[in-house]
This record gives structure tokens, sequence and C-alpha cells, in this order.
């Protein structure tokens, strides 16, 4: 909970002192109390980042190992475009391409490592939309979810033959890759900004309401506004993450994150 703050409380000093020239005069005085903002907001966007790459272990096969990677590349997208509904370029943000020799461990799973230079292509590509609703046609939220997915090993199966283009001898068939730190759902910015008046005029009612209460127990009447300092950083506004499970009080399946705004606020009292 906030914790008040008494600036100063110049009448009842005046009246201490027994100062008469005091006695018919309104001195200045004031009190500054923190007020607090708090809005649970729901994840409205969702993301999932893939590396398409292709690669050998012959350090001569350069154009073939690029040709492997653009041919992945192109039918991984046109799998996305053609399969999952609501995607287009507008939701694919690739990084830099990436082209050299890498010290790269070809074992097997449950085997020894075995690292060797392998010529390597890859790129980054994160795919960003509007987090949708289940529905019954196959949409980004359904295929994210069978990406990461740890048992749904024929749905990988699957996709890896479908982009996987013509054969270059000697590269590797491993067409794309994931890791789950490219995987999430976020509140947008967008989301934010809409939210932040809100969270403003909650962390200013709670302050007020809290300096009336002051102004009460002196036996003073709260005046205007003297001062209002944001006493945050991120434009006033911070943000808890809940994961599932720790929402105790939301009956509500939808996800998201509970900004926060602080401000500090300082009144007259008269």
């Amino acid at each position: 909970k906030s914790i008040l703050f008494v600036c100063a409380l110049a009448c009842a000093l005046a009246l201490a002192t027994g100062d008469p020239s005091n006695d018919d005069a309104t001195l200045a005085s004031g009190v500054s109390v923190k007020g607090e903002g708090n809005i649970f907001v729901p994840f409205d966007r969702e993301t999932l980042k893939v590396e398409i790459k292709a690669s050998s272990q012959d350090l001569s096969a350069g154009s073939e190992v690029l040709n492997a990677f653009e041919e992945n590349r192109a039918n991984f997208l046109a799998y996305l475009f053609e399969n999952v509904t609501g995607l287009s370029e507008e939701n694919v943000f690739p990084e830099a391409r990436k082209f050299g020799i890498v010290n790269e461990d070809v074992s097997e799973p449950g085997s020894s490592s075995n690292y060797v230079d392998v010529l390597k292509a890859s790129q980054a590509i994160l795919i960003d939309t509007e987090l949708e609703q289940e529905q019954s046609e196959p949409n980004f939220s359904q295929f994210r979810t069978r990406i990461e997915s740890e048992t749904d090993d024929d749905f990988i199966q699957q996709l890896h033959s479908e982009i996987q283009g013509e054969t270059f001898e000697g590269v590797s068939t491993v067409a794309f890759d994931y890791n789950d730190g490219g995987m999430k759902k976020y509140v947008s910015a967008s989301a934010q900004q809409a939210v932040q008046k809100e969270l403003m005029a909650q962390a200013f009612a709670d302050a007020k309401q809290q300096a009336e209460m002051i102004a009460n127990l002196s036996g003073m009447t709260l005046g205007s506004v003297q001062t209002i300092h944001d006493i945050n950083d991120n434009n006033g506004m911070w943000t808890e993450f809940y994961k599932k499970g720790d929402i105790t009080q939301r009956n509500s399946q939808d996800l998201g994150e509970n900004f926060r705004m602080q401000i500090e606020v300082t009144f007259n009292l008269v």
C-alpha cells in the first residue's frame, strides 16, 4: 500500500508556537502522498521465432548450401501463407542471414559429442501476429502450439518434409529449428497506450483519497494541486508478468501483464 508523507502542516505549527500574527492568516501548508493505479491487460500479440538453415561438412559446398537454404526458406514461408490463416509478409520479420564455417556438434541424440567444422547458412525469422482465439480452421495459435509441443513429433516430421526442397548431396536435411525463447505472447504498445490514461486516473484518485484523510485528521480542507511527479520508469508504467496458474482471482483463461503506475502528488491544505 502507498506510504503517506506529510510535507508540512504550517498552521498547526503556528498555533503551537502561539504566534499572534498568524491568528487570521491563511498559511502555506501542504501534504504529499503517493497514489497507485493497477490494471490487468490480457496478451494481444504472439510470436514464434524459427531458424531456417542448411549445412554441410563439405566446406567446398558453398553454392549447394546456399541453394538449399534459399529453397528451404521459400518453402517454409509458402507453407505458412498457404496453411495458416491470417498470415502475410507483414507478419514476417527476418533477421540478418548468416553464412560461414561454424564448429558444431553433429552427434546423434544420446551419443557422445562430436564437434566438427560445418559450412552453414541460416536465418532467424520472427513471426509476429495478433493473438487469436481457438478456431476450427488452422490459425497461428494452433500452429505455434504444435511447433512448441514436445510430443507432436509427427507434425514436426511432416512439416520438415513439406518444406524440404530439392536434395543437395552432402547438405543436411534439417530445414528449420526453433528455441523456446522465440515463442511468447505479449501486450502490444498500442494496448499499453490505451490503458495509460486510466492508470493515471486511478493513481491520482488514490492519492487524493489519502490526502483527504490527512486533511480531515488535521482539521483542514484539501486545496488545489501543487505538484505531480511520476516516480516510475518506462513512461510511468511498470509491469508484472503472470504465467499460467499465477492468477488466483481471475476465472478467465486469458493471461497477460499487470500494469502499474505510481505518482506523488502534493496538495495545498487550507
